[in-house]
């Protein structure tokens, strides 16, 4: 949305997704009581809000000539230089994998061992 001059807006949905996300997550998991899945369910539903929220904030700006249909996915420019950002892409994602994935080990580890200090102890590093 900065990308089509519309900062102020997606400033504001920064602002207002911290408090539609926790009021949701509060509603799902505790009123509700669905815990963990609960989680999860609002993650899903605030992600998908924002979203819809930006998809209507990019087509009322009409006047500003947006239109998200005036964004062309395969266009002849955009494989100029797919390489080089191919050559950044991978690595990057590769590192996230690999975060992501040592935090499950260690917390599919912490979940074998038998007190919760221990738990604790292997979560927390």
């Amino acid at each position: 949305m900065i990308n089509f001059g519309l900062a102020m807006e997606a400033m504001y949905l920064q602002i207002i997704s911290p408090f539609l996300h926790f009021g949701v997550c509060y509603y799902i998991t505790i009123k509700l009581e669905y815990g963990i899945i609960g989680a999860a369910l609002s993650g899903t539903i605030t992600n998908t809000l924002i979203m819809l929220a930006q998809i209507y904030i990019l087509r009322s700006k009409s006047e500003h000539g947006i239109l998200i249909t005036s964004v062309k996915l395969v266009d002849p420019r955009n494989r100029k230089n797919i390489r080089e950002y191919l050559g950044l892409a991978i690595p990057s994602t590769l590192i996230i994998l690999a975060e992501w994935s040592a935090y499950h080990v260690t917390t599919m580890i912490g979940g074998i061992l038998s007190t919760p200090d221990q738990i604790f102890v292997v979560i927390a590093m």
